[in-house]
């Protein structure tokens, strides 16, 4: 199951990434600003904000374990998986050209994810693999071509 902790990461990463947006949401008074400080934290720049999470990536790959990987995001951002799923289904994203509705079932797969590779279940990791691959993000296609 190694084998799916980067592809977990990566797509863990990629949620978080993306959930920085939330400050769109913050702006126009759709959700507090409070439980979301950490993520604004993050640079608004796509390319930047992805470097800036590359000693976070190195991290989490360095746990070994999905759990673990999974537990350095919570603490870093203080926001789980869940909670971003939650974020994620916020009606107010509508159909902006970022963050959004989209990101509830890739997020929810994430999820999924961590499961499949805590439980041992290849098939189902494998699944879930591809069908984040084929959430239509560039990003997660090309996530280890960013990495530093």
């Amino acid at each position: 199951m190694d084998r799916y902790l980067a592809s977990f990461i990566d797509h863990a990463c990629l949620c978080y990434h993306e959930a920085r947006n939330v400050r769109h949401l913050i702006k126009a008074g759709h959700v507090p600003p409070g439980p979301f400080e950490l993520l604004r934290t993050l640079p608004t720049n796509t390319f930047d904000a992805w470097q800036a999470m590359a000693p976070l990536r190195s991290e989490a790959m360095a746990s070994g374990t999905a759990h673990s990987a999974s537990e350095i995001f919570t603490k870093r951002f203080g926001l789980s998986l869940d909670d971003l799923a939650q974020l994620y289904g916020n009606p107010n994203w509508r159909s902006g050209g970022y963050g959004g509705n989209p990101w509830v079932q890739i997020t929810a797969a994430v999820v999924e994810l961590q499961s499949a590779i805590e439980d041992g279940d290849d098939a189902t990791a494998s699944e879930v693999v591809h069908f984040c691959l084929r959430c239509g993000t560039t990003r997660a296609r090309s996530a280890r071509s960013w990495s530093s």
